[in-house]
C-alpha cells in the first residue's frame, strides 16, 4: 500500500504498490533494528561494501523544502515544500565509491546532474541481519552550487533492487532503485 500526497491537487491517493516506484511515501521503509522489507536473515555477517556492486537505475520524485522549517505548529507539510522528480543512473564500484548521471525537474525544466560519492556497510544494520549502507552522494549541475545528499540504503531482492531514504533534514523521499544491465 503506498499512500501517495498530491501536492498540486489537494488530495491523499491510495494504491497498490505495481512496481519499484519512488514518491513522497509513508511506511515504505523502515529503520528500527529489524529486517526491512525484501531482505534475508541471511545476510548475518555477510554484509561488506562488495555486496553493494553495480549499476542501478531510478526515477525518484518527492519533496524538498527550500527554506528552514518553522518550528511548531501551525506548519503546512506541503505549501513549504517543492516537488522534484529526477532519472538516472548510478553506478557502485563493489570498493566504497559511487558515480552517477541524472536528469532532474523541480518544475522549471529538466537539467542533467553527475555524482560521485562514497558508501560503507552500516555496523547496525549487519548486527540485525541485513545489508545497510550509509551513502554519501555529492551531486554537481552546472551553474548550481554542489549538493551533498545522505542516504540510507537496504540491499533486497538478492542485490537487484536498493532500498533508499534520504536522511537529511528538509528531503523526503523513499524508494526503491532497480539493477540494471550494463553495455
Amino acid at each position: 500500500m503506498v499512500i501517495q500526497i498530491h501536492p498540486t491537487h489537494a488530495r491523499v491517493e491510495y494504491r497498490r504498490a505495481a512496481e519499484p516506484r519512488c514518491a513522497f511515501r509513508f511506511l515504505h521503509m523502515f529503520r528500527f533494528g529489524g529486517v526491512a522489507a525484501g531482505t534475508s536473515t541471511s545476510a548475518h555477517n555477510k554484509c561488506s561494501v562488495g555486496r553493494l556492486e553495480g549499476t542501478f537505475g531510478y526515477n525518484t520524485d518527492g519533496l524538498v523544502l527550500f527554506t528552514t522549517p518553522p518550528t511548531g505548529p501551525p506548519f503546512d507539510p506541503i505549501k513549504d515544500y517543492v516537488p522534484f522528480a529526477l532519472t538516472g543512473a548510478i553506478t557502485f564500484d563493489g570498493k566504497g565509491n559511487l558515480n552517477s548521471f541524472d536528469f532532474a525537474n523541480l518544475g522549471s525544466g529538466a537539467y542533467p546532474r553527475t555524482g560521485t560519492g562514497t558508501y560503507a556497510v552500516d555496523a547496525t544494520a549487519a548486527a540485525a541481519g541485513y545489508c545497510g549502507f550509509d551513502v554519501i552522494w555529492t551531486l554537481t549541475t552546472p551553474g548550481v552550487p554542489t549538493t551533498t545528499l545522505n542516504l540510507y540504503v537496504v540491499l533486497a531482492r538478492q542485490g537487484t533492487v536498493l532500498k533508499l531514504l534520504n536522511t537529511d533534514p528538509g528531503i523526503v523521499v523513499a524508494c526503491s532503485w532497480d539493477k540494471v544491465e550494463t553495455q
